[in-house]
């Protein structure tokens, strides 16, 4: 029923999704979320945005649930120009939202929802550079996409070796392009410190990357038991995409297969990123992008419904009962 309406050609496919969004985001806007307080000195430009929309949490608000529609739907996009999903349909920006918005936490701005946009940049670039000869624009450009996610969302700097990983995979793997990847990393991080190091700033900014910065115990104390339901069911339909991401729709297709290793290493990093905690653990939602590959790819390509449109269905109402039960209590 869901599957089938968002993998058609339907113009009333893309309002739902953004319909979707605003039933999820409209607790958030009735009730502003508790502020957080999240680590600026390591995250200079979130820092600069919240300083840019200091005083005013409806600005904020809106600029979240903005870039949450736009990362949806070049998610969409993207995933369509690389036959990850059918060109008519729109199962990636309806999935990327639901994930996007399955706890009350993710409806605000927070580092890493900056820093997606920046990370799916790299994505579908790593996706381009197998299909290219010479690839050093984009692999460049993948460089420097992780250093501008990584000044939004520290953390992120750990996917330069994703893009590494990323090269081998794609049989591109040189001295010639490491150092392009490397050279691409290090451009915006050089002109910040640079600019920091003409104001006078660069010494207070280096001391906050000072301290503890990984934690060998993933903090889940936080997180509801109804987070934890929505969670096993992701999982369940992380398991039933297996079928298809592994099975004869990626074997006959060598280009595909090595768009899905891709995505496979970032679940990887995705994963190793969970104890890079300074702030709460639900705000480390890296893990969720690889999730919305697999589970968008499911819906696009498995025959067998009925299971899936049960769990899907399921899905919903958890997500909005949590995003509710929040604004009531």
């Amino acid at each position: 029923m869901f599957i089938r309406f968002f993998r058609s050609s339907f113009a009333a496919q893309y309002v739902l999704v953004v319909l979707l969004a605003v039933v999820l985001w409209l607790p958030a806007f009735l009730k502003f979320p508790a502020t957080v307080e999240f680590n600026i000195d390591r995250q200079p430009f979130f820092g600069l945005t919240l300083d840019a929309l200091a005083g005013s949490p409806l600005l904020q608000l809106m600029l979240a649930l903005l870039l949450l529609l736009f990362q949806a739907f070049f998610f969409n996009a993207f995933l369509a120009s690389h036959h990850l999903i059918t060109r008519i349909g729109s199962t990636g920006a309806f999935v990327y939202v639901l994930l996007f918005s399955s706890s009350p936490e993710l409806t605000r701005l927070y580092p890493f929802l900056m820093a997606a946009v920046f990370i799916l940049a790299v994505l579908h670039t790593l996706f381009l550079i197998y299909e290219t000869e010479r690839p050093y624009y984009s692999v460049f450009n993948a460089g420097f996409f992780v250093a501008m996610a990584a000044l939004f969302y520290t953390p992120a700097a750990i996917l330069f070796f994703w893009v590494i990983i990323s090269l081998v995979i794609a049989l591109q793997a040189n001295m010639r392009n490491f150092l392009i990847a490397f050279m691409g990393f290090l451009t915006p991080i050089y002109l910040l410190m640079s600019w920091f190091f003409l104001t006078d700033q660069l010494a207070e900014w280096l001391a906050g990357y000072k301290g503890q910065y990984i934690s060998l115990l993933a903090d889940f104390s936080q997180i509801s038991v109804l987070q934890y339901i929505i969670g096993l069911v992701m999982l369940v339909l992380f398991i039933f995409a297996l079928g298809p991401v592994l099975g004869n729709e990626t074997e006959k297709n060598l280009g595909l297969r090595k768009k899905i290793n891709i995505t496979h290493a970032l679940l990887f990093f995705s994963l190793l990123m969970l104890f890079f905690q300074r702030d709460s653990l639900i705000f480390n939602s890296v893990l969720l992008l690889p999730l919305a590959v697999y589970i968008s790819f499911d819906f696009a390509y498995a025959y067998k419904l009925r299971w899936r449109n049960g769990l899907l269905l399921a899905l919903i109402l958890l997500i909005v009962v949590n995003q509710y039960y929040n604004l009531i209590y």
